[in-house]
């Protein structure tokens, strides 16, 4: 299957060679530039055409044109001396053959290139691939106006990598073993298939997805990463290894007569102060061909090497633990915290062992890493330990974070943590401490459905920490109950203070984030909210930040409510797996319960249910649980036909939501419920809503026009939630359009708007909801061709560019009129509408 990063340059190849043109596919080895050619061929083949497919690695040095040998035998031509060849072979593939289509180019010998030159010269279409421009004959390097078409594979995206897993292995990855695929593979996909492939033997499924453990370096994996190494016992060499088991070292540590071979052949680079290996899988590959002993040698020489410098302590303790040395416990210590700041559990569970275990830190640090790698109980008890070995408030209060953060999220028990998190707040003497627990039990009490009313924040607290906390929680509150205008205000002084202080609540930073994204998205700047959250959603994935789960539940939550369905269905299923791995939000029932609803709008009831019944009764207090639980039990209501118990659902939903202020997720649930069956009352409770935000102004000002059954209002507003974002309403408003149209007997409006409905859901690639029995949206072939042919593109230029017959151009037309209601392409202009140029 070609992946999405690979489907428009397959497009371009197809038209260039519809067109006539002579075509080349380049990029490294791994990038995916042969699959793109057989899926050029395969479809050349299905259209009728005949292809002469070779092989360049077919080539050898002491037999010319050996590549060429299937292609002369067909040709009548076996035996012929290669004069011959040169001068016949080139007319008879023009008269007689279809397309020539040779894989790997660049390992042709000299006299097949310059034949492949010469058949192109007469006109004969040529598909190939190679490594570079200067890989293939002169006739492509040099294209004229009608020359050779060249498209080039660059690196594709972390979703297209990761979706090579569910193929090879059945399942996602972990997301551990997600960012060490898409930081290592490069955005090459052979990289990445090949460490897939290599690991399947010792892979271990788990809630949080597959595991793939340390990289394995087969042969094929060595080769597309380092075909040739600098000789062993150089200089060069002897570089390598010390970066393979440091990772980094300083500059000036570093010879500078190994460095300039090394950087000029593109094995490391130097950034700044530092210089790495260039390739994160070249460490891999080294370390492979170590010997233990040799392996620990290293270490102790990059420990040498850094020890005494500032900055590279953490590093120095693993280095000289691994190479066996003695370790001295503070050091250790300090290490291990810095790793733990660094989210690495793993190495502070190895340098903690080397630590006093009589320290409250120490106990703190073996706590809160076995907390994060799922040991509750070792976690439990280390953090017993701490709270009893604690001398003074600053470890009460770092204790008591770490406390709250095991129960509410690791074990989903926040009423246990707002109890053991008040009684360790009770046991903070100095008042100026105190408050520093008071954002965790914001949250934990949300979680719990307790009020927090009464939680101390005080407005100009002088330590940075309390200042972080106040922020954090007065930005959460805004964005569930409060006024959005504030949150700006909120994250802006939280991130500030972040930057004074090494007392915090756990992931405060990435707390506040969210709450800036929340207000974006609640506040109507659902573009600006998409790009920040997918910003931070794939560095994430790139670094394995436990981050990674809150964002992509963050971004399927808004794929939702804006109803681009396709996005919330991967997002939300990959957030389930990555807050399994890592939640400090709390949002794994959450997760499941909108992974729940998404399966349910989308047709898929049974299975929805099945994963709603997972959900604890003690998680069903979350208000986004029992939202997104309410979905589910609509969407079955809706399958039954039952529109009035879906409103009711949606709407007391909703209300509790409020309740339980959750205002802006209650306030979107109310729309719900006015969408599935408009009345007055729902109107009035947007009404109520709608100084909130511009988002709320326009939900209110839609559902008070659809019960007053104001034609004209209801069509403003599907094109200002068009504009908006909200490409699901939109089409939901232009259908509600045009019922109120058919209605008042303008049957001609009436289908223009129904049109306009289609034509929305059509180019936004959003899901109407609630469904209708009306026609489907068009399928992204139609939709292309559609577009091409409102521009009066006839169908044989169509056919062309898109690499399709004229017939098939004209069937998909054909459906294209009978779903859009036009009698001809003069019409499809109007039918479509300004919506595909939206962006959307």
């Amino acid at each position: 299957m070609i992946p999405i990063g690979r489907r428009q340059a397959l497009s371009n190849l197809r038209a260039a060679v519809a067109a006539g043109r002579c075509a080349a596919v380049l990029g490294p080895q791994g990038s995916g530039r042969t699959s793109v050619l057989r899926a050029v061929v395969a479809g050349l083949v299905a259209d009728g055409v005949d292809v002469d497919l070779l092989e360049g690695s077919d080539a050898e040095a002491a037999v010319p044109l050996a590549a060429f040998a299937p292609l002369v035998a067909a040709v009548g031509l076996r035996g012929a001396d290669p004069l011959e060849v040169y001068t016949r072979l080139p007319g008879i593939v023009t008269a007689q053959r279809g397309i020539v289509a040779v894989d790997d180019a660049d390992r042709l010998d000299r006299a097949s290139l310059v034949l492949l030159g010469q058949i192109s010269r007469v006109r004969a279409r040529i598909v190939v691939t190679a490594r570079e421009l200067a890989d293939l004959p002169r006739p492509a390097r040099d294209p004229g106006p009608t020359g050779w078409h060249i498209e080039t594979l660059g690196p594709l995206g972390a979703d297209d990598l990761l979706s090579l897993a569910p193929d090879i292995l059945g399942d996602e990855l972990a997301a551990p073993s997600a960012a060490v695929l898409v930081t290592h593979a490069r955005g090459n996909p052979g990289r990445a298939a090949e460490m897939l492939r290599a690991a399947a033997a010792s892979a271990v499924r788990t809630d949080a997805g597959i595991e793939l453990g340390p990289v394995r370096v087969s042969p094929r994996l060595r080769k597309l990463v380092a075909p040739e190494l600098p000789d062993p016992g150089t200089g060069p060499r002897r570089l390598l290894d010390l970066l393979a088991v440091a990772s980094a070292l300083p500059v000036e540590v570093v010879d500078p007569a190994a460095l300039g071979p090394a950087e000029s052949d593109g094995f490391v680079e130097v950034s700044g102060p530092t210089v790495g290996l260039a390739d994160p899988l070249l460490d891999d590959v080294l370390r492979a061909s170590m010997s233990p002993q040799l392996h620990a040698r290293y270490c102790g020489e990059a420990a040498a090497l850094v020890g005494d410098r500032d900055g590279w302590e953490a590093g120095a303790v693993l280095l000289a633990a691994r190479a066996g040395r003695r370790i001295d416990p503070a050091v250790a210590l300090d290490a291990a915290g810095r790793a733990l700041n660094a989210h690495a559990p793993d190495r502070a569970l190895q340098l903690a062992r080397f630590a006093d275990p009589d320290l409250a830190d120490t106990q703190l640090v073996l706590g809160a890493a076995h907390s994060e790698q799922g040991d509750h109980l070792a976690a439990a008890e280390a953090l017993r330990s701490a709270l009893v070995l604690a001398g003074d408030d600053r470890a009460r209060v770092r204790v008591g974070q770490q406390v709250g953060l095991l129960h509410a999220v690791r074990r989903a028990d926040p009423a246990t943590a707002v109890e053991k998190v008040t009684r360790i707040a009770a046991s903070v003497t100095d008042p100026s401490w105190r408050p520093v627990l008071a954002a965790d039990l914001v949250k934990w009490r949300l979680m719990a459905g307790l009020p927090v009313d009464n939680i101390e924040v005080r407005p100009a607290a002088p330590q940075a920490a309390v200042r972080v906390n106040e922020a954090v929680i007065a930005a959460m509150i805004s964005t569930t109950a409060g006024p959005l205008g504030e949150t700006e205000r909120h994250v802006a002084s939280g991130l500030e203070a972040l930057a004074s202080t090494d007392i915090a609540p756990p992931f405060a930073g990435d707390l506040l984030r969210l709450s800036a994204y929340l207000s974006m998205a609640f506040g109507g700047n659902l573009a600006g909210a998409e790009e920040f959250a997918l910003g931070y959603r794939d560095a994430a994935a790139h670094s394995a930040d436990p981050a990674l789960g809150m964002w992509e539940y963050g971004t399927a939550e808004l794929a939702l409510h804006t109803g681009r369905m396709a996005q919330a269905d991967a997002m939300s299923a990959r957030a389930i797996r990555h807050l399994a791995w890592r939640d400090f939000t709390g949002l794994r029932p959450a997760a499941r319960a909108l992974r729940a609803a998404v399966l349910a709008r989308r047709g898929r009831i049974t299975l929805a249910r099945e994963l709603a019944g997972q959900c604890a009764p003690e998680e069903r207090v979350d208000p986004k649980v029992a939202l997104h639980l309410a979905r589910v039990e609509a969407e079955r209501q809706l399958r039954h036909r039952d529109r009035q118990a879906a409103h009711e659902t949606l709407r007391l939903a909703g209300e509790a939501a409020i309740a339980a202020h959750n205002v802006h997720l209650g306030v979107l649930a109310l729309d719900e419920a006015g969408m599935v069956r408009p009345t007055e009352e729902v109107a009035a409770q947007l009404g109520a809503y709608s100084e909130v935000s511009d988002l709320y102004r326009l939900l209110a000002r839609r559902a008070r026009a659809v019960v007053e059954r104001r034609l004209d209002v209801v069509t403003e507003c599907a094109e200002e939630l068009l504009a908006m974002g909200m490409v699901g309403r939109a089409a939901q408003a232009a259908a509600n359009a045009a019922e109120l149209a058919a209605r008042s007997g303008a049957g001609e409006q009436s289908r223009k708007l129904r049109h306009r409905a289609l034509a929305i859901a059509s180019t936004t690639g959003s899901a109407r909801w609630p469904a209708s029995d009306e026609a489907d949206a068009l399928t992204g072939r139609e939709l292309e061709i559609a577009e091409l042919a409102a521009r009066r593109v006839r169908s044989r230029e169509i056919a062309e560019s898109l690499g399709l017959s004229v017939r098939t151009v004209d069937n998909h037309l054909a459906r294209i009129f009978r779903k859009l209601g036009v009698r001809g392409r003069d019409e499809l202009p109007d039918a479509l509408g300004p919506a595909a140029s939206q962006g959307w």
